[in-house]
């Protein structure tokens, strides 16, 4: 008893800094998520869906091979502290970053070739895109470095300057005949800049006192991990972009628009879980036993589900609303490829990778990656015949469950404990129950338009922030 005890009292303070860290981590990627979202939701109002096709594919394409140049190193930095960081950075050799800017530079290329027709258009946009692409994934590489040595307050300063000129340089574009070249031309000495503030605090953090370098590091074990980190990167992003990157090489730009709508992945979402991911893997460091790591799963299981069951049963609700308002009355055909795609929600209640990633079972990961992807290959096809475009959303989201439950057995095994002591199974199921209730309860009583809608989602937010409110408050008793 005097052990549990003691194991709950060191989570309670454990998950109050849980909670802080995830915020500020939420926060130093939120302002650009919205500026995107923003620009993407005017041009979808504004222009042609061919034109928007053009758009988007330029963002699926961006978002996939920026993962290959990020070769995994995103992860790595926040897998250890920033002793241990500052230590691995200052370890390396000129050859090292020269190798990597090399690949950085070819993917770059490819990645120019991919929205370039003909040679004529290459020239004109070829060389902008390759170097946008260089310092955009050179930029997110920083970031995370930055996030895992604290430099919240640079970040989130920075992302908003970022992301008001986002908008501005959106609007600018349109206003004077969208063009895909126009575009990148204007953001690319933004991207300079960013990249140009963020090496200048990097560099900063290297040359002073802040922090220690760390002893005893095992090089073996980390490039073992990297190596790992960098396949599952790679394989969990082409997963979560496969779909819409083959749609944007070989349908036309219009199928591509109405598919990347439809498939739209909520952009609040997955910074709000690598938020919470990324500060339970630093907490997971003070973590003296297994115990103390099942009860720290099952607290962030509580703290994401406030964010994914809302959300997921107001769009279940609101389905057609939701895509109307946000895309346009032309991208309601979508309806039923975004009913698909928002049953991957629920799952993310569960932060699935953060305890083997901690415990450096990047086997594990990569083979949980392979079985997602060769289960949604082999559903693809013949859930596409069945139900066109939104079968083969449905076959990512059937593929990602059964990764989760592998995720979660091994979870559970190399922890030694039972497999539901990772899942506050209760819980989930009440917050279901409620939001369930309150979004059909809104929907009866609210008469359905776009007005009535936001004022819906609205009420189911606060509930959702008083929820996460008791969660916290249920956590700082632990600690008494």
């Amino acid at each position: 008893m005097i052990f549990i005890k003691a194991s709950i009292i060191s989570l309670g303070k454990t998950n109050k800094s849980l909670i802080g860290n995830s915020i500020r981590f939420f926060l130093t990627r939120f302002f650009s998520t919205a500026a995107s979202l923003i620009v993407m939701i005017y041009f979808s109002h504004s222009l042609p869906k061919s034109e928007y096709g053009v758009y988007q594919n330029f963002w699926v394409q961006l978002t996939l091979l920026s993962s290959i140049g990020g070769m995994g190193l995103g992860l790595l930095i926040f897998t250890y502290p920033p002793e241990v960081l500052k230590s691995l950075v200052l370890h390396l050799k000129r050859k090292h970053i020269v190798v990597y800017f090399f690949i950085l530079i070819l993917v770059g290329l490819c990645f120019s070739m991919l929205h370039s027709a003909d040679v004529k258009t290459w020239l004109e946009l070829g060389l902008y895109s390759s170097l946008f692409f260089i310092f955009y994934t050179f930029s997110i590489l920083l970031e995370s470095f930055l996030i895992a040595v604290h430099r919240h307050k640079l970040l989130i300063i920075s992302g908003i300057a970022y992301s008001i000129l986002f908008v501005l340089i959106g609007i600018y574009t349109f206003k004077q005949g969208f063009q895909l070249s126009t575009f990148v031309k204007l953001l690319l000495p933004l991207s300079v800049l960013k990249v140009a503030v963020y090496l200048k605090s990097f560099t900063g953090f290297l040359t002073s006192d802040e922090a220690k370098q760390s002893t005893g590091i095992e090089l073996k074990s980390v490039i073992s991990l990297w190596l790992h980190l960098g396949i599952y990167d790679l394989l969990n992003v082409s997963i979560l972009w496969v779909d819409k990157f083959i749609i944007s090489l070989v349908a036309s730009t219009t199928t591509a628009a109405i598919y990347s709508n439809g498939s739209f992945n909520i952009p609040f979402i997955p910074i709000a879980l690598s938020a919470v991911g990324n500060a339970t893997l630093m907490q997971l460091h003070h973590a003296k036993n297994n115990v103390e790591k099942a009860r720290l799963m099952q607290q962030v299981g509580k703290v994401l589900s406030c964010i994914a069951y809302p959300l997921f049963f107001f769009l279940l609700v609101n389905r057609t609303e939701f895509i109307t308002f946000v895309f346009s009355s032309q991208y309601a055909v979508s309806v039923p490829i975004f009913l698909c795609s928002i049953f991957i929600l629920p799952v993310r209640a569960y932060s699935n990778t953060i305890i083997l990633q901690n415990l450096h079972k990047g086997k594990i990961i990569n083979i949980g990656v392979a079985i997602d992807f060769t289960v949604a290959m082999l559903l693809l096809y013949p859930l596409y015949k069945w139900q066109g475009l939104a079968g083969i959303a449905l076959s990512f989201v059937i593929s990602t469950y059964v990764q989760v439950f592998y995720y979660l057995f091994y979870s559970a095994k190399f922890l030694r404990v039972p497999v539901l002591s990772l899942l506050p199974l209760k819980n989930w199921t009440l917050k279901a129950v409620i939001f369930l209730s309150v979004s059909l309860g809104l929907y009866a009583v609210l008469p359905h338009s776009s007005t009535m809608m936001l004022v819906s989602g609205i009420i189911q937010m606060l509930i959702a922030l008083f929820v996460l409110r008791y969660e916290n408050k249920n956590n700082h008793a632990l600690q008494k």
